[in-house]
C-alpha cells in the first residue's frame, strides 16, 4: 500500500478505532518477532515499525493495569541482542521515563524498566551508574513485589554482575552463592532462571581465580541446559563459551580450542556471521589460537575481525576493546613489539575512558604497555606509565 493511501485511510479513523488498530499491530509484530535475530534488516524493520506505532497513537501501547505493550520490552531486548548498547540505553532512559510518568514509581512494570535501564548501563560500560542504580532498585522490589518475586531475584543477580563488572569479585561471589540458595528454593533446580545464576556464579568462581570449580561446574551446568532447553538456545551457547575460556584459564588451552571452534560453527548457522556474539567468539577462538602458538593465525583473524566488531557493535564496545586488546598481545606474540606498542598507546586512553582506570583489562593493558616500552629500552616511560596506576 501506497503511504499516502495508508494516511488517508488512518485519517478516516477515530481515536478508539486507532488505539485498536496499533494494539493489533502491536501484538502482530510480537507474533512474528523471532527469538534468535539472525535477520538484522528484519529487525531492524521490526524495531522501526514499533517506533512508528509509538508516533501514531502513543497511550495505545499503555495500560493503568498491565504496564506497557510487550513490544516496548522486545524492542528494547532487541537493541541489546543486536549490541547497539548507547541505542539501547538512549531508548530505556525513554522508556523508565514513560512508565514511572504513566504508572507511577511502584509500579511492577516501572521497576521492571528500571531493572533494563541499569542493565543496559552495564552493557554500555558504564558500570559504576549501572550499579548505583541496581543498588537503588532492589530495595524497592523487596518492599513493593517481594524477597521471593522473581523480579526481586533477578535484580540481585544483575546486581551481583555488576560487582563482578567493578572488580568486586569477592562481593559477587557471595551474592551468587546466596541467590543460588533463594533460586532453587523458590524456582527449582530446572527453571531456566536458576540455571542462569549457575552460570553467573561459576563465572565469578572463575573470575576469582577458582577455576577449577568453574569448569566442573560449567560442565555440569551444560549437561543440565541441554536437557532442559536444548543444544541450540542461547543459553545454551553461553555456558560452552564460558566453559572454553575456563578451559583456557585452567590450562586445557586445546579444550578450550576445540570448543570454541565447534561454537563459532553453531554461532555462525544459529545467529549468522554478524551477530554479537558470534564476533565474541572469533574473538575468543583467535586469542586461544596465540596460546597454542598459533600467533600468525591468530593475527590475521584479528586484524579481519576488528573492522567488522566495530561496525556492528561500534568503538566503544567493550568487545571491540577486548579485540583491540587482543590483537595487541598478538603483536607482542608475533614479534611485532613496535606495533604492539602503538596499539596500545591508542587502546589505554579509550579503555580508560570508557571502562575505568581500575577496570581489569585497563589494568592488563598498562601493564602489557610497560612491557613493550622495557622492550625496547624506553625504561622511564614504562616507570612513568605504572607510577600513574600506583
Amino acid at each position: 500500500m501506497h503511504n499516502l493511501t495508508a494516511r488517508a485511510i488512518l485519517q478516516t479513523l477515530d481515536q478508539d478505532d486507532l488505539a485498536i488498530l496499533v494494539q493489533c499491530t502491536a501484538t502482530a509484530l510480537i507474533e512474528i518477532w523471532p527469538k534468535i535475530e539472525k535477520d538484522t534488516a528484519l529487525a531492524d524493520a521490526l524495531r522501526a515499525n514499533t517506533e512508528a506505532l509509538t508516533r501514531l497513537a502513543p497511550n495505545a501501547l499503555w495500560n493503568d493495569e498491565t504496564g506497557g505493550h510487550p513490544v516496548l520490552f522486545r524492542t528494547g531486548q532487541s537493541l541489546q541482542d543486536a549490541g547497539l548498547a548507547d541505542l539501547a540505553l538512549a531508548y530505556y532512559e525513554d522508556l523508565a521515563a514513560d512508565a514511572g510518568t504513566r504508572l507511577g514509581p511502584d509500579d511492577p512494570y516501572t521497576l521492571s524498566t528500571r531493572n533494563n535501564l541499569a542493565y543496559a548501563y552495564k552493557s554500555a560500560g558504564r558500570v559504576e551508574e549501572a550499579l548505583t542504580r541496581f543498588e537503588q532498585l532492589l530495595p524497592d522490589r523487596i518492599r513493593v513485589q517481594g524477597a521471593n518475586d522473581l523480579g526481586s531475584l533477578i535484580t540481585r543477580d544483575n546486581l551481583a554482575l555488576a560487582y563482578l563488572d567493578a572488580g568486586r569479585i569477592e562481593e559477587a561471589v557471595t551474592k551468587l552463592d546466596e541467590l543460588l540458595d533463594d533460586m532453587l528454593r523458590v524456582l527449582g533446580p530446572d527453571d531456566p532462571d536458576t540455571l542462569t545464576t549457575r552460570n553467573n556464579l561459576a563465572l565469578a568462581l572463575k573470575d576469582a581465580g577458582r577455576v577449577e570449580d568453574a569448569v566442573a561446574e560449567y560442565e555440569q551446568l551444560l549437561v543440565d541446559e541441554v536437557r532442559v532447553l536444548g543444544a541450540d538456545v542461547p543459553d545454551a551457547l553461553i555456558t560452552r563459551n564460558n566453559l572454553a575460556s575456563s578451559y583456557k584459564q585452567a590450562g586445557r588451552v586445546e579444550d578450550a580450542v576445540a570448543e570454541y571452534e565447534q561454537l563459532l560453527v553453531d554461532r555462525m548457522r544459529l545467529l549468522g556471521a554478524d551477530a554479537p556474539d558470534t564476533l565474541i567468539t572469533r574473538n575468543n577462538l583467535a586469542s586461544a589460537h596465540t596460546v597454542v602458538g598459533r600467533v600468525q593465525e591468530a593475527v590475521i583473524e584479528l586484524e579481519q575481525l576488528l573492522p567488522n566488531i566495530e561496525r556492528v557493535l561500534g568503538a566503544d564496545a567493550r568487545a571491540t576493546l577486548t579485540a583491540r586488546y587482543n590483537l595487541g598481545l598478538a603483536y607482542y606474540d608475533a614479534g611485532r613489539v613496535q606495533e604492539a606498542i602503538t596499539r596500545f598507546e591508542q587502546l589505554l586512553p579509550d579503555l580508560m575512558r570508557v571502562l575505568g582506570a581500575e577496570a581489569p583489562v585497563t589494568l592488563h593493558a598498562q601493564a602489557a604497555l610497560a612491557k613493550g616500552y622495557r622492550a625496547v629500552g624506553r625504561h622511564e616511560d614504562a616507570a612513568r606509565l605504572l607510577s600513574v596506576r600506583a
